[in-house]
């Protein structure tokens, strides 16, 4: 099968537009529809029901649904893997939400290649959902999240604790003060939203909500406010050196985060391998 096919009908399914599909895979609009009715005559099944700006998925469609993705990622991944150069024995893919990499996960791939210099590696950048649906698929061997879900395949370990402090672009503030105008909210996850809520109940609607911490870093340092942000960035960023300040007295949330990976697997002794050679803080 054209693995083509496959990522054609997730984008239609993704977007319900054949047109915006094309757009999305620079192809023709003709092209898309030519791959949805090729894959529909191989599968000998309707994929989608087509009305005038209404396209649904059919029940067997919905069945594809569930199984595409997953072999797209595997075949992304055995194509990876079966293109190793002879310097390398095998690959390890580890993904990570984008905040954490340069809080932790940076180091951990330098300190990889340095233990394992036979494994080529691979590092990926995603949305938590994301990161978990692309490890139950194969395509990632260890994901690195805030919250991981409760599905018993998986192992779970904290691997650290981030510390957040609240940074304003002001000087000698209060957190009140630093908090009563251009304040960013941050998604650490829900432990940091839970104490947040606890600590600041009667915090106005922010002026901004934002997925990513570095997102809400590059913003202050573009325009006044303040945020929660890890100490780590103010002290190894030069660029919030002089910029961003810490918040003397707002309360410090801590926000653990975790590897996850699937148990039992052949590749078992790389994973143990690589959770060991994790850098330890001090």
């Amino acid at each position: 099968m054209d693995i083509d096919l496959l990522k054609t009908f997730l984008e239609v399914e993704r977007v319900r537009h054949f047109g915006r599909a094309s757009e999305r895979l620079y192809i023709t609009q003709s092209a898309v529809s030519a791959r949805i009715r090729q894959l529909e005559e191989l599968l000998g099944v309707e994929l989608f029901t087509r009305k005038r700006n209404d396209i649904q998925l059919t029940p067997a469609g919905r069945r594809l649904k569930q199984h595409a993705a997953a072999i797209i990622n595997q075949w992304e991944r055995a194509r990876q893997e079966t293109g190793l150069g002879e310097a390398f024995r095998d690959a390890l893919a580890i993904g990570g939400l984008a905040d954490l990499w340069p809080t932790a996960l940076e180091n951990w791939l330098v300190r990889l290649q340095q233990a394992l210099p036979d494994i080529a590696l691979r590092g990926e950048a995603g949305a938590g959902d994301e990161l978990v649906h692309r490890l139950l698929n194969g395509a990632l061997d260890i994901a690195c999240v805030y919250d991981p879900p409760q599905v018993s395949e998986f192992t779970v370990r904290s691997l650290g604790v981030m510390e957040l402090v609240l940074v304003a672009t002001g000087t000698d503030l209060s957190a009140a003060e630093a908090m009563a105008e251009n304040y960013i909210l941050v998604d650490w996850g829900t432990a940091f939203a839970l104490s947040h809520a606890h600590h600041f109940p009667d915090l106005p609607a922010p002026a901004v909500h934002l997925g990513q911490g570095l997102l809400a870093r590059d913003l202050l340092l573009r325009r006044p406010g303040a945020a929660y942000l890890p100490r780590q960035w103010l002290e190894t960023d030069p660029r919030c050196a002089g910029r961003l300040h810490v918040v003397a007295d707002a309360p410090v949330l801590e926000r653990s985060w975790y590897a996850l990976w699937r148990e039992g697997t052949a590749r078992q002794p790389l994973l143990d391998t690589a959770i060991e050679n994790f850098p330890t803080p001090g």
